[in-house]
């Protein structure tokens, strides 16, 4: 649904970045007259440091990289490539829609449905299928996208709503403050996991002299990032690519 009529967050965060960038300036070299602004977790504070974040990019560089699941830093030092995050980032591009007469929202919405889609219904369909759930229904039919996608585009996202059509269709059956209440996703508790002995068990997997990583990866990184890892999320998420990363090329 969230591909469909426009549930990410990060679609009403593109219009900001494009109302805000052109009359106000707000870049790179501006950045000490709204960093005030950009503390907090109001949604202005919330827009502000994505403005800050995408820096000089471009709206097509800000989509092509929105499923990225490493910092392009961090990406290119454990590949040991310092172009790996640009390589990385041109191999998607050639999915991403041309504008013509597409407005920005659609042209992301139609590149996470190629990009990001297809593995989170492989990962869903696996856990839902063990538990004899059909996940998919209603919404991923060709009926269903094709209605989706020619809805008028403020009834997709806007600057200030996300699913608008879904919502106030849901409003006509159950609560309205139930419609509209703010997502809630299923995260892991993956710097807990980590922690703990198996976890720990897993981290000195992925230095082991027998594992495939060795070809791939930069393992000096993988050893001080193993070596500096204190519970931080941004690490566990670091770690938790290479641990899938291993299990994939181990079987």
């Amino acid at each position: 649904a969230d591909e469909f009529f426009g549930g990410y967050g990060r679609y009403p965060l593109l219009l900001a970045c494009r109302l805000l960038r052109r009359p106000i300036g707000l870049l790179p070299e501006n950045e000490l007259l709204f960093r005030p602004f950009a503390r907090g977790k109001s949604r202005l504070a919330t827009v502000l440091r994505y403005v800050q974040r995408s820096g000089r990019r471009t709206l097509d560089e800000q989509i092509v990289a929105g499923p990225d699941y490493m910092d392009p830093g961090d990406l290119s030092d454990i590949l040991g490539n310092e172009d790996a995050a640009k390589s990385s980032t041109e191999h998607r591009s050639v999915l991403l829609p041309p504008e013509r007469d597409m407005d920005v929202v659609a042209r992301c919405q139609l590149f996470d449905i190629q990009t990001y889609l297809p593995p989170l219904l492989m990962r869903q369909d696996k856990m839902s299928m063990a538990a004899s759930i059909e996940n998919r229904v209603p919404f991923v039919t060709p009926t269903i996208f094709a209605h989706a996608m020619g809805l008028p585009r403020h009834y997709r996202a806007s600057l200030t709503r996300r699913k608008r059509f879904l919502k106030s269709l849901l409003a006509g059956y159950a609560p309205r403050k139930m419609a509209s209440r703010q997502k809630q996703g299923f995260g892991i508790p993956l710097s807990s996991w980590l922690r703990r002995p198996v976890g720990v068990e897993r981290l000195n997997d992925l230095m082991a002299p027998a594992s495939r990583l060795h070809h791939v990866v930069d393992m000096k990184r993988v050893r001080r990032l193993v070596a500096a890892f204190n519970g931080d999320q941004r690490q566990a998420d670091m770690l938790w690519t290479l641990m899938s990363l291993k299990l994939w090329m181990d079987m």
